[in-house]
């Protein structure tokens, strides 16, 4: 269907496990519009018990990680826990969440909010080096899962947070969930929340607080000696 769903009827596989491929243009939440170009994601799942499978960023930031565990000797289930429990401690999030293939950008859930931040976030060098970032973070997670390679590991994360900070300071956020409302989804989750923990997290700052009102802080990783205040539950430049 135009909305990205496909029925795949009477396929017999000899194992329970399978790997997904999923080529085709996406919706672009920073832009509202339908990207210019296609993009190739992955999910490799266990079939057993489930009827639907959600092919996402998260699925496909994973699937290497999940195959060089298995290849192993790790059981799939506790390597496919373990690759996800790696990729949440890399953005800064915890919490529990649902298997990365039940996840999906609509629904007003946290695990669905986390999600649709990281896809803000993977949009950083425009859509045109999407499946480039993708495909380099996904290579540089494989085999240790952690963000240390790909853009100088640290470097890397604090040139998206800065973006991240930069699109929630010019009030941003509110355009990206204006695009996404259009698309008429039931809900759109709180995505502003995992971006702000995220650029909150890399900047080294805890989330701003009722009793830390008028608190000021100098954060990590940025080239310019900014200084933020925390006022009426925000951090503000």
């Amino acid at each position: 269907s135009g909305n990205g769903r496909f029925k795949v009827s009477h396929v017999n596989l000899s194992s329970p496990y399978a790997l997904f491929e999923v080529k085709g243009r996406f919706r672009n939440e920073e832009t509202g519009t339908v990207s210019g170009r296609n993009i190739t994601l992955y999910a490799l799942v266990d079939l057993v018990d489930q009827k639907e499978v959600n092919v996402n960023v998260l699925t496909h930031l994973t699937y290497e990680r999940i195959l060089y565990l298995f290849g192993t000797g790790v059981d799939f289930a506790k390597a496919k826990k373990q690759a996800e429990t790696e990729i949440l401690n890399v953005f800064g999030f915890q919490g529990k969440f649902a298997s990365f293939e039940n996840l999906n950008i609509f629904g007003n859930d946290e695990g669905n909010a986390m999600l649709l931040a990281i896809n803000v976030m993977a949009l950083y060098n425009g859509e045109e080096n999407l499946n480039k970032f993708l495909d380099n973070f996904g290579t540089d997670f494989k085999e240790d899962g952690t963000w240390n390679n790909y853009w100088d590991g640290e470097i890397g994360k604090a040139k998206v947070a800065d973006w991240v900070q930069m699109l929630d300071s010019r009030n941003e956020f509110s355009f990206i969930r204006g695009n996404v409302e259009k698309w008429k989804p039931d809900s759109v989750p709180n995505f502003e929340k995992y971006l702000r923990i995220f650029w909150y997290s890399i900047y080294g700052m805890d989330n701003c607080v009722e009793d830390e009102e008028d608190k000021v802080v100098s954060p990590k990783y940025r080239s310019t000696n900014s200084h933020f205040v925390c006022w009426n539950g925000a951090w503000n430049k």
